[in-house]
């Protein structure tokens, strides 16, 4: 049985029609007191994100909805659907670029962020009926050369080159493009590592997710403690896993404030989650946890009254 669940569109219907009897708005403070829940938990709710299993169910049952089974969505649902939350206006934004007179896309980042399946994605949505093919270099035991890719698109082409072409890269090169010049084609690497790129650009991103740290700590104390502590994590677990660090401190983190906690964290996308046997568990990034673990070491946790 799933720790999160999220609401259908479907679902969203019937509680929008229930919560409107009750004169009460999408994110009233009856209503989270009434679901002993954060305005940001019933935020995600509204925008169909998944949050924990009972506080979902009490979210339903405070405006009179106590079949929370027809509101949630079905686990395909979420496995098709959940992934792309917070990333659908940049999949617009990427699929306008490429619907103008963009020609070649470039998607960069560390390792672990979701480039492929971002690309993936893209070439799933993109409108245009082009042909679409591609090379995944991870799947060579050694590097393929220019040579083998081009060929092996020709010949996807039906258009298999000579055996001189072969031997002659130039050539090959001249009838690849020639090719692409006549027809659209979608052409998809994957992964293109430069190497002296790849080290610049962790450094960047290190330092970046150094300042993130520091904004955290400074907006969102809570999500703070929390994603520190939960960076002895190699893997991922469930969101009750998480939320246990916080619980060891009832004098200061009530239930409300740990699923706001975790909801911050969420909003700035420094969670990723992954269904496992019909269950969402949270990981860190690797760069993200390697941050989080050094902040631990420094963590000042809250003290108990007096």
């Amino acid at each position: 049985m799933a720790d999160s669940l999220r609401a259908s569109e479907q679902g969203l219907k019937i509680v929008d029609e229930a919560r409107r009897k009750r004169g009460w708005n999408k994110t009233a403070a009856s209503w989270c007191n009434a679901a002993a829940t954060a305005e940001a938990t019933l935020k995600r709710f509204w925008r169909g994100l998944p949050i924990l299993r009972d506080t979902f169910i009490e979210i339903c049952a405070a405006v009179g909805v106590t079949d929370w089974e027809a509101i949630a969505a079905s686990e395909l649902d979420l496995t098709m659907e959940h992934w792309w939350a917070g990333r659908r206006a940049l999949l617009r934004d990427l699929t306008a670029v490429l619907q103008g007179d963009c020609r070649l896309l470039v998607i960069t980042g560390i390792t672990g962020l979701g480039k492929t399946a971002l690309g993936n994605r893209l070439a799933v949505d993109f409108g245009d009926p082009w042909q679409k093919d591609g090379v995944n270099f991870d799947a060579y035991e050694q590097p393929p050369t220019f040579v083998t890719v081009a060929t092996q698109w020709l010949q996807s082409w039906h258009e298999a080159p000579t055996t001189e072409e072969q031997q002659n890269p130039e050539m090959l090169r001249h009838r690849l493009i020639q090719k692409l010049k006549q027809e659209p084609y979608w052409l998809q690497i994957d992964p293109l590592k430069i190497h002296a790129y790849t080290r610049t650009l962790a450094r960047q991103v290190q330092a970046r997710v150094e300042k993130a740290f520091e904004r955290l700590r400074r907006d969102a104390f809570d999500a703070y403690v929390l994603l520190c502590q939960v960076a002895i994590y190699r893997e991922p677990v469930s969101e009750t896993f998480w939320l246990s660090h916080l619980q060891d401190y009832p004098w200061y983190f009530e239930p409300a404030r740990q699923e706001a906690a975790l909801d911050a964290l969420r909003d700035r996308y420094l969670v990723e989650e992954q269904l496992i046997e019909d269950e969402v568990r949270l990981r860190l990034h690797t760069l993200i946890r390697s941050v989080a673990l050094e902040h631990l070491k420094k963590l000042e946790m809250p003290q108990p009254p007096s």
